[in-house]
C-alpha cells in the first residue's frame, strides 16, 4: 500500500534520529513514500537513511569486518577448546563461558554481518522494516544472554568457593540453567518486532513519552541494573569471604594457602570478565535511557565518542573475551594453538604411548587437571 508523499520541514527532519555519528545532514524538503515496507525515495532521500560520507562509510566497514574476523576466529577456538575437553572433568564456570562464546559468536556471525548490510544499503537507501526488527531482536537477545550468563558465573562461583558444602551446583544442573536463560531471553526479546522499525531502526514510540520512558527503562532493567546489581552482591559476598581467609591461611603452610589464593585468583579473573562486559555495555545504555527522555541532535550524534559508545564497544566486547581468556590462562593458550596448529592427534598419540609406558610427564598430567577449574 502506498502512502502519500508528505513534506518534512526542518523541526521534523532534526528531530529524525539517525544510528550512526557520519550521516549528513537532511534538507528541509523531503518528499517520500514507502511501498511494501521499504523506504523509496522519491525526489530526495528519505530523512532516516541519508547518505554516508564515503571515507566514513569505508571506516566503519573495515572496523566491521575486522571485528567479524577476530571475533569468529576467536569464539569458535573457545568452542572448540570446549568440545576437545568435553569429556574431561571441566568445572561448572567452564560450561557458562562456553555459553558466553557461543553468544558471542552469534554477534559476530549475525548481527555484524548485519551492520556491514545495513551500511552498504544506506548507500542506495533501501532499509527493509522487517530487516530492522529481525536485527534488534537478535540484538536484545544477546545482550540479554550474556548479562544473565554472567549472573550465573557470580551465582555458581559464590557457591563453589563460600558454600561449598551448601549447594553444589553439577554440570546437569548448570546446562538447564544455560538452557533457560537462553529460553528467557528470546522470549524477552521477541517483542522488540512491535516497537522498533523505521525510520533508522530505531523505537517507534515518541520521545519522552510514558511509554517510551518505560521501555527505555525496562530494557535497562533486564539487560544490566538487576543483572549488575546481583552479580556486584554476590562478588561483594565472594571476596569478603575469601579475605578473611587469606589473613587466616597467612599462618598456615601447604596445599590449604595455595588453594585460598588460587581461589581469590580466580574470582578476580572472572571479575575481570565481567568488568569488561560493563565498559562496553554501560555507556549505550545510558545513552538510551538519555534519549529516551530529551531527543536526539544531529550534532551530537555525530561526535566520535556517540559514534564509539553506540557501535563499537558493543561489537567489541564479544571480541575482547577470547583474547582475556587467552591472555590470563596459559593452559586454554596453549590448547588454542594445538587447534590452530594441528598438533592434537600428535599430542594424543604421544599421551597415549607416555601412558602405556608408565612414563607420563609431569607437564601432561598438570595439563590435563587444570581443566579441572575454570579457563580463566
Amino acid at each position: 500500500m502506498l502512502f502519500n508523499s508528505t513534506p518534512i520541514n526542518k523541526r521534523t527532519a532534526r528531530m529524525a534520529s539517525t544510528d550512526d555519528w557520519y550521516y549528513e545532514s537532511i534538507s528541509s524538503d523531503i518528499s517520500w513514500t514507502q511501498n511494501n515496507s521499504i523506504l523509496i525515495a522519491s525526489e530526495d532521500p528519505p530523512y532516516s537513511f541519508p547518505q554516508p560520507s564515503a571515507i566514513h562509510s569505508v571506516v566503519d566497514l573495515v572496523l566491521m569486518s575486522l571485528f567479524l574476523v577476530f571475533g569468529t576466529v576467536g569464539n569458535m577456538l573457545v568452542i572448540l577448546v570446549y568440545l576437545r575437553n568435553s569429556k574431561r572433568k571441566q568445572s561448572t564456570a567452564n560450561h557458562f563461558l562456553c555459553s558466553l562464546a557461543v553468544t558471542d559468536f552469534t554477534v559476530c556471525i549475525i548481527v555484524v554481518p548485519m551492520h556491514i548490510y545495513f551500511e552498504i544499503m544506506a548507500m542506495y537507501r533501501r532499509i527493509t522494516a522487517s530487516e530492522c526488527k529481525a536485527i534488534m531482536v537478535i540484538w536484545h537477545q544477546t545482550l540479554i544472554c550474556s548479562s544473565w550468563i554472567l549472573v550465573g558465573i557470580s551465582i555458581d562461583r559464590f557457591y563453589s568457593l563460600c558454600r561449598p558444602f551448601d549447594m553444589r551446583m553439577h554440570s546437569r544442573m548448570v546446562r538447564k540453567i544455560i538452557i533457560c536463560i537462553w529460553v528467557m531471553s528470546v522470549l524477552v526479546a521477541f517483542p522488540s518486532v512491535f516497537y522498533y522499525g523505521i525510520p533508522g531502526c530505531r523505537l517507534t514510540v515518541p520521545v519522552g513519552s510514558v511509554w517510551r520512558i518505560f521501555l527505555a527503562l525496562g530494557q535497562a532493567s533486564i539487560t544490566l541494573i538487576l543483572p549488575l546489581t546481583v552479580i556486584g552482591m554476590n562478588y561483594l559476598r565472594i571476596f569478603s569471604v575469601l579475605s578473611k581467609r587469606n589473613r587466616h591461611a597467612q599462618h598456615q603452610l601447604g596445599r590449604g594457602r595455595v588453594m585460598n589464593q588460587t581461589r581469590y585468583i580466580v574470582a578476580k579473573r572472572l571479575l575481570l570478565v565481567i568488568a569488561v562486559f560493563i565498559i562496553c555495555w554501560l555507556p549505550r545504555t545510558i545513552l538510551e535511557i538519555y534519549h529516551s527522555f530529551v531527543p536526539e541532535d544531529p550534532q551530537v550524534m555525530k561526535m566520535l565518542i556517540v559514534y564509539i559508545c553506540r557501535n563499537i564497544l558493543p561489537y567489541l566486547n564479544s571480541v575482547l573475551n577470547p583474547l582475556l581468556y587467552s591472555m590470563i590462562n596459559p593452559t586454554f593458550r596453549h590448547e588454542c594453538w594445538d587447534i590452530l596448529c594441528c598438533r592434537y592427534n600428535r599430542r594424543r598419540l604421544l599421551r597415549a604411548n607416555s601412558i602405556k609406558n608408565g612414563s607420563a610427564s609431569r607437564r601432561t598430567c598438570n595439563r590435563q587437571s587444570s581443566f579441572n577449574d575454570v579457563w580463566l
